[in-house]
């Protein structure tokens, strides 16, 4: 993994907007991504002073970062955080409004994979249009159910879809989702 130091030495991040441009680099920069004077010229003429281009893995964007003859690909978020906190997450980050390129660091967040896993948008294959409730035919009721520590747990059944929610809600409190859990994905708005 590229050092803090050296990125702040090539990356300008807005921690307000969460972009990043690229910085003129130096010689003594070049030297220590292992560059030599031409490589140095060559980067600062199609690099410099431009923001990151928008490559995106699973709608992330990314970074790539050439670093002593190897080429290293970065998650923007994750280099953001490191920017602005000076050193690498140790752990999952999560974009909390869950917009994958919004990385204003006020929207970034260090988690364990559970605390992730609770703050996440509705599926498009739901049908119920609430996370944790669904139609059973058989019954002929809502079945509510919630994870936690890696197990299903069974709220019950409700004949009304409006106690079936709430309930589902309430649990959510209770096992201490976010929020935004449950929300609709949301769009780019750039």
């Amino acid at each position: 993994m590229i050092e803090v130091e050296l990125l702040h030495k090539l990356l300008f991040y807005n921690p307000d907007t969460g972009k990043m441009n690229w910085k003129l680099i130096t010689p003594s920069v070049a030297e220590e991504l292992g560059k030599n004077k031409t490589g140095m010229i060559i980067f600062n003429s199609r690099f410099a002073n431009k923001k990151l281009s928008e490559t995106r893995d699973k709608g992330y964007l990314r970074v790539s970062i050439r670093y002593k003859g190897k080429k290293k690909v970065y998650l923007q978020h994750r280099v953001a955080w490191a920017l602005y906190h000076n050193e690498w997450p140790n752990d999952v980050m999560d974009h909390i409004n869950g917009i994958r390129t919004d990385n204003r660091i006020e929207n970034l967040r260090v988690v364990t994979l559970t605390e992730n896993q609770r703050n996440q948008a509705i599926s498009s294959k739901n049908t119920s249009g609430h996370m944790g409730v669904c139609w059973q035919k058989k019954n002929k009721a809502w079945r509510v159910r919630i994870s936690q520590d890696a197990a299903s747990v069974d709220l019950g059944n409700y004949k009304d879809k409006d106690e079936a929610i709430r309930v589902r809600k309430l649990a959510e409190i209770e096992y201490g989702y976010h929020p935004n859990h449950g929300r609709v994905n949301q769009e780019e708005n750039e």
